[in-house]
């Protein structure tokens, strides 16, 4: 009796150490992006030169949803062909607004979910976009995610976010936000960094600073103390902030169909928002029941564009396709 318990511990002791290994194996960095926060730059055609002075200036933000469609987030999978499919219609969809600064959320940049097309890169060449900054978010050898069927996991996944332009980035900081403390402790060892990009431009041989975000969805606390975290740092740069742009997961319109509680509870985001602008002296560039997301029948409005007094605005529109469950916000501006 003593040895059969004997053996067993030794199974038990064998069994968690091999699913610590696999846990271990899985939450690694895949390694394939040594640089976790990184500036690339080329030298097409379109290259505005910094003596070059520009009049107007066009912002989009878009989170792309990793090209899955209105199947981001559902557990779906899509074959190569549905990823190409949806990519080739955003850029189209961005190379008739042609814009000056890009924001991407939701980016793969080496996953398996997507046959490892790197959505930046092809992104930039096609738009012909000289510069870009992109920050890592996410990345994980194996992530177990939808949980069930097995087949359905997401694997090694390599994604973030990217600022795009037609002007020189002189720097990037990035601040990573803490996990929400309401998620177990092992959801978070695979759940995604959310991050703000503070990313430095010379904009008519003048520095400017721009905030790119993908804040928090799922916590509202968190997503509170992120927001109140980016209103600090944009004002503690105010002399040179010029946009904070992004999916904020945060709503200031919403649709008709919502329900009484949903449109109560996204609602209570708002305040956020106001205190951004408030705190920032930052405007938010909407216009009434304009709405992202979801992007097949928009029910409310996530993404956000909030510019500084030094800029003058001309219009704000929506970008509406099915390549995403967001639609893109583009605004239009004066440089004062």
């Amino acid at each position: 009796m003593v040895k059969l318990i004997s053996h067993l511990l030794v199974a038990l002791v064998f069994f968690v150490a091999l699913v610590g290994a696999v846990v271990y194996y899985a939450w690694l960095p895949t390694g394939t992006m040594t640089i976790h926060n990184e500036i690339v730059s080329q030298d097409p055609l379109s290259l505005k030169k910094p003596d070059q002075r520009i009049k107007q200036l066009t912002v989009v933000t878009y989170n792309i949803g990793y090209a899955y469609g209105l199947e981001n987030n559902k557990g779906g999978r899509l074959t190569k062909s549905d990823v190409t499919r949806n990519l080739l219609q955003m850029i189209d969809a961005l190379r008739q607004s042609n814009p000056d600064i890009l924001f991407l959320q939701e980016v793969d940049f080496h996953s398996r979910r997507t046959y490892d097309i790197n959505q930046a890169v092809l992104i930039a060449n096609a738009l012909n976009m000289p510069y870009s900054a992109h920050s890592l978010t996410w990345d994980h050898t194996y992530l177990p995610w939808p949980f069930w069927p097995i087949s359905s996991h997401y694997g090694r996944v390599v994604s973030g976010q990217v600022v795009m332009s037609r002007f020189p980035i002189v720097s990037q900081d990035v601040l990573v936000f803490d996990k929400p403390q309401s998620n177990p402790f092992w959801y978070n060892w695979f759940y995604l960094d959310r991050v703000v990009q503070k990313i430095t431009l010379l904009i008519n041989n003048q520095r400017y600073s721009v905030f790119h975000v993908h804040l928090e969805a799922f916590d509202e606390k968190a997503r509170q103390q992120q927001t109140a975290r980016l209103s600090r740092w944009v004002s503690e740069n105010r002399e040179t902030a010029l946009l904070a742009a992004g999916d904020f997961n945060s709503t200031t319109n919403i649709g008709p169909s919502l329900s009484i509680r949903e449109a109560n509870e996204l609602l209570a985001s708002k305040v956020f928002l106001k205190t951004l602008e408030k705190e920032t002296l930052l405007t938010n560039a909407e216009t009434a029941n304009l709405l992202t997301y979801p992007s097949d029948l928009p029910q409310m409005k996530l993404d956000h564009i909030f510019y500084s007094s030094k800029l003058k605005p001309v219009k704000t529109t929506v970008l509406n396709s099915n390549a995403s469950d967001h639609a893109a916000v583009l605004s239009t501006f004066k440089l004062k």
